[in-house]
């Protein structure tokens, strides 16, 4: 079953006031330096519902979506880190 997993990200505002995420810590206290940003949009979330911005990270050798909703992030629990 697939849910949300809310993760703490570490993120900056770049001179054009873009959001960058740069690394997220997992529930469990692991944490993963996002290796490159591939594709940011507003969307919505087809698998669990809600509306927000969707970020399509690069983490090592896996391709995951992150999620920003109502001010916090969001994964889900089926991604493989």
């Amino acid at each position: 079953m697939t849910r949300k997993e809310y993760v703490d990200v570490i993120a900056f505002f770049d001179t054009q006031g873009k959001l960058n995420p740069i690394k997220i810590r997992l529930s469990d206290g692991s944490s993963h330096m996002i290796d490159k940003i591939l594709e940011v949009k507003k969307c919505p979330d087809l698998i669990l519902g809600g509306i927000g911005t969707r970020y399509s990270v690069r983490i090592g050798s896996n391709n995951i979506h992150l999620y920003l909703q109502d001010g916090r992030w969001y994964i889900h629990t089926a991604c493989a880190l």
